[in-house]
């Protein structure tokens, strides 16, 4: 996660989704599921030199509109203002934080990895900070590290397996982010090679692993991995997120996995 994409066509598509989750969006019916308490990670990253993602999809076309706005417009308009009117350099997670854009109970940890002597000590704090969350969101700038990829050791910008555990042994459900690299070939190969070892390497019984792909720009996937006392409330919205404008038409926004990847 960097400072300088805030808003960008990833955060559209990422926000969208944890919205959809925790019951902001997407709920109906005269009863509508509990929510659940949110907790964000994020894997806080200096920002690169000229970066700053992809923003052309606020411009309000008639093609972005029908596109974008119709899934989500509070969270369309809202990353506009934070964008498009940054006059007081507002495209930062505290700005996202204060935008309202997630439940109000949200807990957040911002501090940056690179700030620690050691990864045990930023995680026990990141910990800290989620631990009244029943679904925590973590977010790095690339996503999920393999075992002998380089650099091969505690790498700020990636997830390790070993940093799920805590949070997955005291009942938390997971939102894990992922960018797409084609190191196992095609994106649906590589996305079921990390969901096995999700599957193989967390040590919990009775686990639901699905996946979301989402197309916008570069290709990344938000893996979900629910606790049993979650199930049936994230798996309801999953399956109303699958069938909303999200996943909609010939050139979805996002593609839902819901199976193989199954640990029950």
């Amino acid at each position: 996660m960097q400072n300088c994409y805030v808003g960008d066509v990833g955060d559209f598509g990422k926000y969208g989704l944890l919205r959809w989750l925790t019951g902001m969006t997407g709920m109906t019916g005269t009863a509508p599921a509990r929510k659940l308490r949110l907790g964000v990670v994020w894997y806080l990253y200096h920002d690169n030199v000229g970066g700053g993602g992809l923003t052309d999809y606020l411009n309000p076309t008639p093609e972005n509109i029908a596109r974008f706005q119709e899934c989500d417009a509070c969270l369309y308009d809202t990353l506009a203002g934070l964008v498009l009117v940054d006059n007081n350099n507002q495209r930062n997670i505290i700005a996202v934080q204060q935008s309202g854009l997630l439940p109000g109970d949200t807990s957040y940890y911002e501090n940056c990895r690179c700030g620690f002597a050691n990864r045990g000590d930023w995680l026990n704090s990141a910990l800290l900070a989620t631990q009244t969350s029943e679904l925590v969101f973590l977010d790095p700038d690339n996503g999920i590290a393999e075992i002998a990829e380089a650099p091969p050791v505690d790498s700020p910008k990636h997830v390790y397996m070993d940093d799920l555990i805590p949070f997955v042994e005291r009942g938390q459900s997971l939102v894990i982010y992922h960018h797409l690299t084609r190191h196992h070939g095609i994106a649906e190969q590589e996305i079921g090679h990390f969901a096995q070892r999700l599957i193989d390497e967390i040590p919990i019984a009775n686990l639901n692993v699905r996946a979301l792909w989402y197309h916008r720009n570069q290709a990344r996937v938000y893996f979900i991995v629910t606790q049993p006392c979650h199930k049936d409330v994230i798996e309801q919205r999953l399956n109303g997120f699958h069938g909303s404008s999200w996943c909609a038409d010939a050139d979805p926004n996002f593609t839902y996995y819901p199976a193989p990847f199954n640990l029950a």
